[in-house]
C-alpha cells in the first residue's frame, strides 16, 4: 500500500505539468510536441493499469504521430475525463488502504 501511496502522489504531482504540455502543443499546433507529452503521459498511465485512461492518451499519441491535430481537442478532453476518475478512484484506494492499515495496527 506504501508504495501504491507514493506512485499516486508521484503522478498527482506530475500530470499536471503534461496536461499543460498537451494543450500548448494543440494550441500551438505542435504534433511532435503532442505526441512526446501524451507518450509519457500514457506511460504513466500504465502503471496503474488504467486501460480507458491509457487509451485515451494512446489516441492523442497516434494523432500526433499521423501529424493531424484535427481532432486533437475532443481527445484532449477525453483524456483529462478519464484522468479526473482515474485520480478519485486513487484516491479513494490510497485512503481506504491506509485507514485498513491503520486500523489492523490498532488491534
Amino acid at each position: 500500500m506504501q508504495l501504491l501511496s507514493e506512485l499516486v502522489q508521484i503522478f498527482v504531482a506530475e500530470y499536471p505539468e503534461l496536461l499543460l504540455q498537451i494543450d500548448a502543443a494543440v494550441r500551438d499546433g505542435d504534433a511532435d510536441g503532442l505526441r512526446k507529452a501524451s507518450h509519457k503521459l500514457k506511460g504513466s498511465l500504465l502503471q496503474f493499469s488504467a486501460p480507458m485512461a491509457s487509451h485515451a492518451a494512446a489516441d492523442l499519441e497516434n494523432l500526433a504521430a499521423g501529424n493531424s491535430l484535427k481532432n486533437a481537442t475532443s481527445s484532449v478532453e477525453r483524456v483529462k475525463m478519464e484522468i479526473a476518475s482515474l485520480v478519485r478512484l486513487l484516491k479513494a484506494m490510497v485512503s481506504s488502504g491506509e485507514a485498513r492499515a491503520n486500523k489492523a495496527g490498532e488491534m
